[in-house]
């Protein structure tokens, strides 16, 4: 008998259609069934048999939903797209809509030459192009002053996560503009995010040192300069400040930050936290691919616990993912080790950490809905740069060559779990590009695969990172 379709197992039959179905077998084999009255013994015996068969037959499509689930988080890789069964079961059991793809939006800064200008820049005039030939077009418009610069907001013409390119990667314009460069270079820091009833500020200067994650939290009310403070940098425990108000080379990493006074005095109260990151990223709104078979997989298993009065990490996870559908891709919830009933939730986006923003709306969302007896404190996701380094062979007349095998590769890497594990088998299946029969339609080989561990390591992130930047440093060789 052949495997039945997937189709075929979410079929109910009846015990009619079951009955035609086993006599139709029996004729095949040239068995005799014509003579059979409806109270013959042999045609009750058959239909005993397609009694029962009736009975499974309504089971069987709610087990095949539960497998299809279970299956999308085991047996693919992290990056595959939601299949369209998965997608008509997480829509029409579990209420859910799965994410499309999104294209990333940006802050870009024009730059105007003394002698040049001005310029008066409408929506839709400026194509600015990115190291990967990516193309990106104004969404704002404003002037262009002689000597000064003016900061727009740029949409990737291409949707998906290959839009969100790394902090300087976009420099030349498709619509130059004479005596004007272009580029999406941020500030030294993100925003700054405070939770809490205090009123005081904290301002950053000075250059930190490397991709990290601050937060800076009061331990005793007061001003600047009278109020205790600690700081942890990615993660990590709390160190006292004692009551300075300038705090410099956070946790070794460089940087000053500023604890400024308020009218309203204390201005800073105990419990309170202000959270930011270094550097900060030119995107104001990541761009996404269309949701992974895991990650839809994923939700439809945390879809229950959100109805639980008692709150769990899925039920958190779930709220931060909801918080900004598409944005928030990744989240770790862990209980905090020093700080009774509080719970820190570490949110990224499918290739950056969140913004300020994105951070405050989620703390906001995930507040309206927490038990009293949790808080809950949302921080961006700390950053760990990963090179995949490899060699690997390719046939010389493979068509698009291996373009798509290094952006599956980079697409893996990018999007792994925060403190999540890359893992090098997996880099070679991506590069081997297997089909359904088990043989390669990618790599002929591939060796020595390296993420930063030693050939053929997994790397396990650090803490509460997540890889940025990837960079792809693969030596391909065509045979």
């Amino acid at each position: 008998m052949s495997v039945p379709t997937l189709n075929e197992l979410l079929t109910v039959r009846t015990q009619d259609e079951w009955t035609a179905i086993a006599l139709a077998q029996l004729q095949g084999r040239n068995f005799p069934t014509t003579d059979w009255t409806s109270t013959s013994p042999e045609r009750a015996m058959i239909e005993t048999d397609t009694a029962c068969l009736a009975d499974q037959s309504i089971q069987i499509p709610l087990i095949v939903q539960l497998v299809l689930v279970q299956a999308a988080l085991t047996g693919t890789v992290a990056t595959d797209p939601a299949t369209d069964a998965l997608k008509f079961l997480a829509f029409n059991f579990y209420e859910l809509d799965p994410y499309e793809a999104t294209a990333a939006v940006g802050d870009l800064t024009l730059t105007c030459a003394a002698a040049a200008g001005p310029f008066t820049v409408t929506v839709g005039q400026l194509i600015a192009v990115s190291d990967d030939g990516l193309l990106y077009t104004n969404t704002t418009g404003g002037t262009l002053s002689p000597g000064g610069t003016l900061v727009l907001s740029f949409l990737c013409l291409t949707a998906g996560i290959a839009g969100n390119v790394g902090n300087g990667t976009i420099t030349t314009m498709q619509t130059p503009l004479p005596g004007v460069t272009v580029a999406n270079t941020p500030g030294l820091w993100s925003g700054v995010v405070h939770l809490g009833s205090g009123t005081g500020t904290v301002v950053l200067s000075a250059t930190p040192t490397g991709s990290h994650s601050y937060s800076i939290r009061v331990d005793t009310d007061g001003d600047a300069g009278a109020a205790t403070t600690s700081t942890s940098v990615d993660g990590g425990a709390y160190g006292s400040n004692g009551t300075t108000s300038v705090l410099t080379n956070l946790g070794g990493h460089g940087g000053t930050a500023t604890i400024t006074d308020s009218a309203i005095s204390p201005s800073f109260v105990a419990g309170d936290t202000y959270t930011f990151s270094s550097p900060g990223t030119w995107l104001t709104t990541q761009g996404t691919d269309p949701e992974s078979q895991q990650s839809l997989a994923a939700r439809i298993l945390a879809r229950w616990p959100a109805l639980s009065a008692i709150p769990t990490e899925d039920v958190y996870s779930v709220w931060a993912k909801e918080s900004a559908p598409g944005q928030v891709t990744r989240v770790l919830v862990e209980t905090d080790p020093a700080v009774a009933a509080t719970v820190n939730i570490y949110i990224a986006g499918p290739s950056a950490p969140s913004t300020a923003a994105q951070i405050n709306s989620t703390q906001t969302y995930i507040d309206a809905r927490a038990p009293l007896t949790d808080l809950p404190v949302v921080y961006a996701a700390s950053t760990e740069a990963i090179t995949v380094t490899a060699t690997a062979t390719y046939p010389i007349g493979r068509v698009g060559g291996h373009a798509d095998l290094d952006a599956a590769i980079v697409a893996y890497v990018t999007e792994t779990a925060i403190g999540g594990t890359i893992e090098c088998a997996q880099i070679t299946a991506l590069a081997m590009k297997l089909n359904a029969a088990g043989v390669a339609t990618g790599a002929v080989n591939i060796i020595d695969v390296d993420v930063g561990n030693g050939v053929g390591v997994d790397k396990t992130l650090s803490g509460h990172a997540i890889p940025s930047p990837v960079v792809n440093s693969i030596s391909w060789f065509p045979v």
